[in-house]
Order: structure tokens, then C-alpha cells, then sequence
């Protein structure tokens, strides 16, 4: 994992994803983001969540669920 970053919810990654698109006009509105999981993962233990945001992509993954 090359860059990993700390959160407690979908709204602060929202909050650092805004800064992050802004310069290319990419929108990120309030409940925006979803969090689903993708399945158990025996490397390192727990089961992996995937964020995206639709109509961009994946932003993420999560070793739990978000909201």
C-alpha cells in the first residue's frame, strides 16, 4: 500500500476528495460516496470495502464498512 490515510467516515473522505478534484471540475456532493464490500481478504485478515465514487471510479478500500 503506497499511500494509506486514516478516516472514520465516507464525509471525511468527501471532504479530502473535494481539494483533491476540484482543480479537474470534478463534483463531489454530500452523501456521494458509497462503500461496499468486496470480500475476506487472508493476507492481512479482514474483509475489504471498496469506495468509489459513481460516474468516476474507485477512490479506495477500507478494512471495514464506512458510513
Amino acid at each position: 500500500m503506497k499511500t494509506v490515510r486514516e478516516v472514520s467516515s465516507l464525509s471525511e473522505i468527501e471532504h479530502w476528495l473535494r481539494s483533491e478534484l476540484a482543480p479537474f471540475g470534478v463534483a463531489v456532493s454530500a452523501g456521494s460516496l458509497t462503500c461496499e464490500r468486496l470480500s475476506f481478504d487472508e493476507r492481512v485478515g479482514w474483509d475489504t470495502h471498496q469506495i468509489a465514487l459513481p460516474g468516476y471510479g474507485v477512490i479506495g478500500q477500507s478494512n471495514g464498512p464506512l458510513t
